[in-house]
């Protein structure tokens, strides 16, 4: 028995296959059923109607059916059977601009177009149905759509809007839950993505089907139990002040305004930090906390093909990180930040080797190389395409609408800053951390290596059994109902790859390997937790990292022109100016 029906005629039509690829992406099985012309047929279409939670069906494919059979009785079927039906792709013709009349009661008049130009998509704010998108508006550039002409329309059936014309509504048809959507070009999760991708490009073509199911199927879906948030800044000391940042000063906002700090940190520095910043940062906090920034944080460190200097690397930065907790007795979240955001696809399989947790980055895309990344891996919770080592992404505080997706789709939202970021003081972080947090109001801020090892899509299938995908190697599984459940674990797994040893709570266990993807099974009882590992075998460790006198001596004129820079350069005007007008000159001249 399938979840959900996708009704054509003759053969799918690209929108129909796009539709069943979201179908099976958020988690659900679909079954594609061809609704013939013929009264022979009412009867199996009665029997594949019963069998399914909801239903799409194209406009096209409903009209042609009303036409060809020159009776109301298989859109009866289809529409009377109190079922969720979602009916796509409404064209400005009036065999589709009679249906939508029809359908809506006299809400809609018919469908029209809406030319190539940037627009403006606007969400009901009604978090229930929306979700994280609730209220949310944002402009963006799109191809030529096509909308409803509104008569009459009731303001409580009005979900997403473009130019203030309806895109997606209710439509409600006697006893079935009838949605409307003027789209059709559902997103191809299988094609490669641009480096320029945009979050909010994909808004129409995916956004009201996922709504439309996750209101029918709710936690049948793949979802986020927990939406999370961490604000994270990038190179600072730990010292007083570095640049326009004063720890005292950005901690003093953290309880009123309810966020996080991760501070990402360069190893190099792991025996030059101020004690005494040391006291906003206590070991296992999620309010203040350290992840790694590179390792020298040289230009393009991590984004080389040698994996052996890169092993090389990524364990130095942890021994450094070591050494640092040694010192002052602060703990660190074993997650790269790359110095950057460049990278290679061997560097994470270096990570992976080396024993990180997870990386995080502003590109998903290795910067070594040409993008092939397909669409389904950017939307997924964290990128799994190197290694089947995560890497989750971040990014800078601009556009609430995309953070707003993230957590929609059961992502984190990791923000990224500089110091640079607190120039005018804190009143711009404040009000961000304020937009975030009015998405959700359960948004947890915490540390990064809880964000990562804790993160997971879940959905609870017809017989009651919870399905967990999860990312990270180590990976903390909590039960938080009131009764206890069995659990399917799933972690993704390149066929060809050693298995790794898995263990819960520390006792080896066995695991089956099946379509690309580890699959465990436990049981929880309430309340109870499990801790499940799984680390890759770490390679022979390399020979220690090592450098001349020379680029040791580079290494830390960098980093202290570095800081000579965001210290005294940015802070004073005049000596900004000067800098930036020899940087125009420089390249005026180049």
């Amino acid at each position: 028995m399938s979840d959900v029906a996708i009704l054509y005629r003759d053969n799918p039509s690209v929108a129909d296959t796009r539709a069943g690829q979201l179908v099976q992406f958020v988690g659900l099985q679909s079954e594609f059923v061809d609704v013939g012309a013929t009264a022979a047929l009412i009867h199996s279409l009665r029997a594949t109607v019963a069998g399914c939670e909801c239903l799409l069906v194209s406009m096209e494919c409903l009209a042609q059916l009303c036409a060809s059979m020159q009776t109301n009785v298989g859109i009866e079927t289809i529409l009377g059977a109190g079922k969720s039906i979602l009916i796509y792709g409404c064209l400005p013709t009036e065999p589709h601009n009679s249906m939508v009349r029809l359908l809506s009661s006299g809400m809609l008049k018919g469908v029209k177009r809406v030319e190539s130009r940037p627009s403006e998509f606007r969400v009901k704010n009604d978090r229930e149905f929306c979700r994280e998108l609730a209220g949310i508006s944002f402009s963006a550039a799109q191809k030529s759509l096509h909308c409803f002409e509104p008569a009459g329309l009731a303001a409580e059936n009005l979900i997403i809007s473009i130019d203030n014309d309806p895109f997606f509504v209710l439509a409600n048809y006697e006893c079935s839950r009838v949605s409307l959507l003027a789209h059709d070009h559902f997103v191809d999760l299988n094609r490669t993505v641009e480096r320029d991708y945009n979050l909010t490009s994909s808004f129409p073509d995916m956004v009201p089907l996922i709504m439309f199911l996750r209101n029918a199927m709710d936690e049948r879906l793949w979802h986020s139990e927990r939406a999370r948030a961490c604000f994270v800044v990038d190179d600072p000391l730990l010292q007083e002040r570095y640049g326009f940042l004063e720890y005292a000063q950005l901690f003093s906002r953290m309880l009123p305004h309810k966020f996080s700090l991760s501070i990402a940190f360069i190893p190099w520095n792991h025996d030059r930090s101020d004690p005494e910043i040391m006291r906003f940062f206590p070991s296992g906090s999620p309010r203040g906390s350290l992840c790694i920034h590179g390792c020298d944080h040289t230009a393009g460190e991590f984004a080389v093909n040698n994996v052996i200097l890169l092993s090389k690397k990524a364990r130095l930065a942890l021994e450094r990180m070591g050494q640092h907790r040694a010192r002052y007795g602060v703990s660190f979240d074993e997650v790269m930040v790359f110095p950057q955001g460049l990278f290679s696809s061997e560097a994470l399989e270096a990570l992976k080797s080396s024993g990180y947790l997870a990386a995080v980055n502003s590109d998903p895309h290795p910067s070594t190389a040409d993008s092939q990344l397909r669409l389904g891996d950017i939307l997924d919770v964290a990128v799994m395409s190197f290694s089947d080592f995560p890497l989750f992404l971040r990014r800078y505080p601009k556009d609430i609408a995309e953070f707003a997706l993230d957590l929609f789709l059961g992502r984190p939202a990791i923000v990224v800053e500089h110091h640079g970021y607190f120039r005018k003081g804190y009143g711009a972080l404040e009000d961000f951390v304020e937009k975030l947090n009015a998405l959700n109001d359960r948004l947890e801020w915490t540390n990064l290596g809880t964000i990562c090892s804790e993160a997971c899509l879940t959905r609870t299938d017809r017989h009651g059994d919870v399905h967990v995908r999860f990312y990270t190697s180590h990976f903390h599984l909590r039960n938080s109902d009131s009764r206890s459940h069995d659990y399917v674990l799933y972690k993704r797994h390149t066929p060809g790859y050693p298995m790794p040893v898995i263990t819960i709570d520390g006792s080896k266990v066995e695991a089956e390997e099946k379509d690309g993807y580890i699959i465990l099974r436990l049981s929880l009882d309430a309340g109870a937790a499990a801790h499940i590992q799984m680390p890759a075998a770490k390679d022979a460790s390399p020979d220690q990292y090592g450098q001349s006198v020379a680029d040791r001596t580079k290494t830390s004129t960098r980093r202290l022109l570095s800081e000579f820079r965001d210290n005294y350069v940015d802070t004073n005007p005049l000596l900004g100016g000067v800098l930036s007008h020899a940087r125009k000159i420089r390249a005026w001249l180049n």
